[in-house]
This record gives structure tokens, C-alpha cells and sequence, in this order.
């Protein structure tokens, strides 16, 4: 368009200078440049649009910077299903039906989302953490995913301990307010698993899948066995 633009006026100034005459040059200029500043403006709003969609996608999963991240380069990030090596936790409430069942519903509402509201801070604005999802009163999440981690075994692993810290504060302020103590376990793995957009044509979720995933799980239910707050499979703790 430039290039155009140059020898249009050029032109003009020749013919000018050695034939005197002078031609209209609005119509041609403005043929030249007004595809272009379209071009501009429509690649403008698509990417616009591009890290307004990333954002929207990731903003209920991980925490404010991160989307930003993924935002200033969302060509590079997807909801595509991969495989790769992350780190996965499990935490869930000891004697929930007991818990459940001293309260009203309202107060039990209260009770929970205190809590649930604590441990995801704990995980994503702390620990920067994907938070997978919620089961009931447990609680999913996974470092690695969408942002490539090399760290994320530690990360892990750091949040497991800050959520037993949180969990004990979190339990006296509700003792405080005459509602049940609240005590957690936790369970934590890496290795490789599948990440992505998974679902049904009904309803759908970034999310972790693999046996990596279900030793985590399993992990997490046999800390009150062992009678600790936190267990990590063998491939975390060489990691991490």
C-alpha cells in the first residue's frame, strides 16, 4: 500500500512538473489505503477477540496472572487434550456426614463454602495451581496445566502442607462459631496424563485423566489409615 501510495503521488508530480496537469488523487489514495486499514482493524478484533475467549475459558480454573499469560499469546495455549507429565491432588474432609448431619442446611452451606472458598485460594492465588473441580466437599486440582511447569511437583506439594495450615486455622474460627472443626487429607502424584477439554456433548471441563490420577485419589483416602494429613506417591517425592 505504501509502495502504491509513493508512486501514485510521484506520478502526479510528474505529470504535474512537466505537463501541468494535476489529476485527483482522493479516489486512488483512498482505494490504496482503506483495504489496509480494514486488514488492520479486523486482525485487531480477532485477536481481541482470541484473548477475550482464553480468558474466559481458563478464568474459573487458574489465577489472574496466568490468564494473563495465556492471554498475551493465545495462539499458543488450547483446551486440546494432551498428554503430559503433571501433578495431581486429591483433599477431602474427615467425617463430612458427621459434619453434615450436626448442621442446618443453611449453616452447612455457610460451613462449606468457607472452607471450599479457603482451600481454592490456597491453591490458585498461593500456589498457582489449576483448580480442577469440586466433589461433594472434596476438592481437584493440578499444577502444569495450562502453563508447562517444570516446578510442578513442588508446587504440589507446598500446597498440600499450606492447606493443613489453612485447614487448622479455618478449624478453630469455626469451633469459634459453635459450627464442627474441620480436618483434611490430602493426597498427591505426578506422572503422565491426559489434559484437556473432556466430556459430554452435555457438559464438558478442563480436566486430568490417567492412572497417575487415580493413584492420587487412592492416596488421599488412605491418609486416615496412616493416620497423616498429607501422602505423596514415590514419583512426587522424587520430583519434588
Amino acid at each position: 500500500a505504501g509502495c502504491c501510495a509513493v508512486l501514485l503521488v510521484v506520478g502526479q508530480g510528474a505529470l504535474l512538473a512537466h505537463h501541468g496537469l494535476l489529476l485527483p488523487l482522493a479516489a486512488p489514495l483512498l482505494a490504496v489505503f482503506l483495504p489496509t486499514a480494514l486488514q488492520v482493524a479486523w486482525g485487531y478484533a480477532v485477536e481481541s477477540r482470541s484473548r477475550r475467549q482464553m480468558a474466559t475459558l481458563f478464568a474459573s480454573y487458574v489465577p489472574p496472572e496466568i490468564v494473563q499469560r495465556l492471554a498475551e499469546n493465545p495462539g499458543a495455549y488450547s483446551m486440546k487434550p494432551l498428554e503430559r507429565e503433571l501433578t495431581v491432588l486429591f483433599a477431602d474432609v474427615r467425617g463430612f456426614t458427621t459434619v453434615s448431619e450436626s448442621l442446618s442446611p443453611q449453616a452447612l452451606a455457610d460451613w462449606i463454602n468457607e472452607y471450599l472458598t479457603a482451600m481454592s485460594l490456597v491453591i490458585r492465588e498461593q500456589h498457582h495451581g489449576t483448580l480442577d473441580k469440586y466433589i461433594g466437599d472434596a476438592v481437584m486440582a493440578f499444577w502444569g496445566a495450562p502453563l508447562e511447569d517444570a516446578a510442578h511437583a513442588e508446587r504440589a506439594v507446598c500446597a498440600a502442607l499450606a492447606m493443613q495450615r489453612t485447614a487448622r486455622e479455618l478449624s478453630a474460627a469455626f469451633v469459634a462459631k459453635g459450627w464442627p472443626p474441620v480436618a483434611i487429607g490430602v493426597g498427591v502424584n505426578s506422572g503422565l496424563m491426559r489434559v484437556g477439554d473432556m466430556g459430554s456433548q452435555l457438559r464438558r471441563a478442563y480436566t486430568v485423566m490417567g492412572d497417575a490420577v487415580n493413584l492420587s485419589s487412592r492416596l488421599e483416602s488412605i491418609t486416615k489409615v496412616y493416620g497423616v494429613g498429607v501422602l505423596v506417591g514415590d514419583a512426587t517425592r522424587q520430583a519434588a
